[in-house]
């Protein structure tokens, strides 16, 4: 990979080395990485329902949770009821239960899947435990095979959730010169 620097700075003389949380940019990198199992058939192919995954949605009274797909969890249109920062239906309440799937999959549909985009980390968490069961690893794991050894990225850490899949919407921690990695796969 090649590029020119044009400017570096860091606030301290350890920053360059350091490991930062890179928050929702988490959710890029999975979204990466769920692309990548698609087109290596280890995902199904976007528009499958995640009912696939979560079986439970069957016994849902809400029965328009069985037409969440993939895709819609992608964009963040799945019509899940949610407020990313507050109240009972949101990343904080999410974050302090014992299980983030189940909490989220329990979340009551306020829209009908693919009509209304909604920020969303919870979804994220889904499309991180999706890609665990297609993959049969850890998401780490996969993204260490299929992501980071081919970009030179050897050092990071990724938070977990209570059942021990690593987070969807947050939690990566990347050095800056690996994030930027990350952002030359991208060009404007």
């Amino acid at each position: 990979m090649e590029s020119a620097t044009l400017l570096e700075h860091y606030r301290g003389p350890r920053t360059a080395n350091e490991l930062s949380k890179i928050n929702s940019c988490t959710k890029s990198v999975l979204s990466a990485l769920i692309s990548i199992a698609i087109d290596k058939n280890i995902v199904p192919h976007p528009d499958t329902p995640i009912l696939e995954f979560f079986p439970q949605l069957v016994q849902d009274s809400d029965t328009r949770k069985r037409q969440i797909t993939i895709t819609h969890l992608l964009t963040m249109t799945a019509g899940f009821q949610w407020n990313e920062f507050g109240g009972l239906n949101s990343f904080p309440t999410m974050t302090r239960t014992t299980d983030w799937v189940k909490f989220v999959l329990a979340q009551p549909l306020a829209e009908s899947p693919g009509t209304v985009m909604a920020y969303n980390s919870g979804g994220s968490q889904l499309l991180a435990a999706i890609l665990s069961q297609a993959f049969g690893q850890s998401v780490a794991e996969f993204a260490e095979q299929q992501l980071f050894r081919y970009l030179g990225i050897e050092r990071y850490r990724w938070d977990k959730d209570p059942q021990g899949i690593h987070t969807g919407g947050f939690g990566l921690y990347l050095k800056p010169w690996d994030m930027a990695k990350l952002g030359l796969l991208y060009p404007a």
